[in-house]
């Protein structure tokens, strides 16, 4: 999840810092919009999920997922730096940002379908 291809962050966005046992939808909120926030004038932001003892798939998907319709994938791969050293918790999130592309393509087919 460390790209060394990327600029350095400009900022960081610690999760330890909002707890560390992130399981629920309402934090992932309050977290999102932090991290939206911060991109109307930082670019790239680091997202470091270190010290986190325990985090779910609702507020991974709450957090980076809806991040990412929100901001689309160009700009969350350019902008999203994310930082996890934890192997499971790196797969969790990897999932979960690929089941939210899986479904912004499944829309555009949907839109795209005869009608």
């Amino acid at each position: 999840m460390k790209s060394s291809s990327k600029p350095p962050a400009s900022k960081v966005v610690r999760l330890r810092d909002f707890g560390t046992r992130l399981l629920f939808r309402d934090r992932g909120i309050e977290i999102r919009g932090e991290i939206e926030r911060l991109l109307e004038t930082h670019t790239p932001i680091l997202v470091d999920l270190d010290g986190l003892e325990a985090t779910s798939p609702s507020f991974v998907d709450e957090c980076l997922g809806i991040l990412l319709d929100h901001i689309g994938k160009d700009r969350f791969k350019s902008s999203i730096q994310l930082n996890c050293e934890n192997e499971a918790m790196r797969r969790l999130v990897n999932r979960v940002l690929n089941n939210r592309l899986a479904i912004q393509a499944q829309n555009v087919e949907r839109e795209r379908a005869p009608q």
